[in-house]
């Protein structure tokens, strides 16, 4: 029997458990005390894990959708100094916002590249 289902046991098998009220007071074993103390410590270390994980999870989104943003930025300031659009900055950082969050545009953006593979895949050295 588990630490967990002995505790269980042990409390469903104190008279008049499931009636007494929140604040009445009952008496456990050390073993049972320290197991507790040892499960809470646990979801403790778990919690704060969790929050880790968060953080990380929170920067490497914000690292990734900069980098995103640059790389959109450049090519469409490139596309302007060269002529082939005509775009305030204001426009360019509309553009670059609405489009990280666009699924579309990553769905055309994937379809450009397997285009771009098909036709420049032997001359980039890619088989297939």
């Amino acid at each position: 029997m588990s630490k967990l289902q002995e505790i269980k046991h042990h409390i469903n098998s104190l008279s008049g458990f499931e009636d007494a009220p929140n604040d009445a007071l009952y008496y456990l074993s050390k073993e049972h005390i320290n197991w507790l103390i040892e499960q809470a410590e646990k979801a403790d270390a778990l919690d704060h894990e969790k929050l880790q994980l968060k953080t990380e999870m929170r920067s490497l989104l914000k690292n990734s959708r900069r980098v995103f943003q640059l790389f959109m930025k450049h090519e469409l300031s490139w596309a302007c100094e060269e002529g082939f659009l005509d775009l305030s900055d204001d426009d360019i950082e509309k553009i670059v916002f609405f489009a990280e969050d666009d699924i579309n545009f990553h769905l055309e953006f994937i379809d450009f590249v397997k285009d771009y593979l098909e036709w420049n895949g032997d001359d980039i050295g890619l088989d297939g």
